[in-house]
């Protein structure tokens, strides 16, 4: 048998054979029934708490390495296209000038010496 049982037999034991001891039991009874409920509540809500709280860090951490590596990516691929655009514009682009001229003479030399 487990305690409850016990201590309800013992109770109902006591109402029954003295009202003294029934007014005791009853008042013990309370007295019990309050401290199991109000325990019950805390640690109820104390989870709950605890549960919300690490689930509201958890996708707080969550969306803050999200949008970290989102714009650590996105200003990485910035700078990628930049000095992309910057090679092709300041480098590339004088040097294909360049090229172009050294074809046209050398046509226009062509040109002249086949003439």
């Amino acid at each position: 048998m487990s305690s409850n049982t016990i201590f309800s037999l013992v109770l109902s034991m006591g109402m029954v054979t003295s009202p003294n001891l029934s007014i005791a039991s009853s008042i013990s009874l309370r007295v019990y029934y309050y401290y199991y409920y109000y325990y019950y509540y805390y640690y109820y809500y104390y989870y709950y708490y605890y549960y919300y709280y690490y689930y509201y860090y958890y996708y707080y951490y969550y969306y803050y390495y999200y949008y970290y590596y989102y714009y650590y990516y996105y200003y990485y691929y910035y700078y990628y296209y930049y000095y992309y655009y910057y090679y092709y514009y300041y480098y590339y682009s004088p040097r294909q000038k360049w090229q172009q001229r050294v074809d046209h003479g050398s046509r226009s030399t062509n040109k002249k010496r086949r003439s």
